[in-house]
């Protein structure tokens, strides 16, 4: 793992997550992939970091220092964050959030004025970000009025599944 980048450790925190979550066989790789994560994660780029967020919610990784570590890097770079990289970060938010994760609550603060600040998000963007705000209970008028007038304007472009994921 010494020779590891950035990039290679996001990759394959997601490879692992998607190839079998909460499966023991991993958990060895998985406590290698966070350690050498957790030294390098100021280096992470916004993707690495939702990646790695989105990681840790898939394995039910609900504790532990590299989940604390995304979230004090990313919660300072959310203007760098792309909407994909938005929307996955709000998506293992809520999920973890579901569960009382320690630091989590502090990063949705950010997470969702970063989210209000834009304005053409994609559908499947939009539909996932939307999503979460409903888990995390978002109460902000101003951020769900812009989500519905985002959702308005691309109406035509929305899938089944993310108007089921809107409403």
């Amino acid at each position: 793992m010494e020779q590891f980048e950035p990039q290679s450790l996001a990759s394959s925190a997601w490879a692992l997550a998607k190839l079998s979550p909460a499966s023991r066989p991993v958990w060895p790789l998985w406590e290698a992939l966070a350690r050498r994560s957790v030294e390098q994660i100021w280096e992470f780029d916004p993707r690495g970091l939702s990646n790695s967020a989105w990681s840790c919610a898939t394995l039910r990784c609900r504790d532990g220092p590299l989940l604390s570590a995304v979230w004090a890097a990313a919660t300072p770079r959310m203007t760098e964050f792309d909407e994909q990289a938005l929307s996955t970060t709000l998506w293992a938010l809520a999920k973890l959030l579901e569960h009382k994760v320690p630091g989590a609550a502090s990063l949705s603060g950010a997470l969702l004025a970063e989210v209000r600040g834009r304005s053409d998000l994609p559908p499947q963007g939009l539909a996932n970000i939307s999503w979460a705000c409903a888990t995390l209970r978002a109460s902000d008028q101003s951020l769900m009025e812009a989500l519905a007038t985002q959702g308005s304007r691309r109406l035509r472009e929305l899938q089944p599944q993310h108007v089921s994921n809107m409403a």
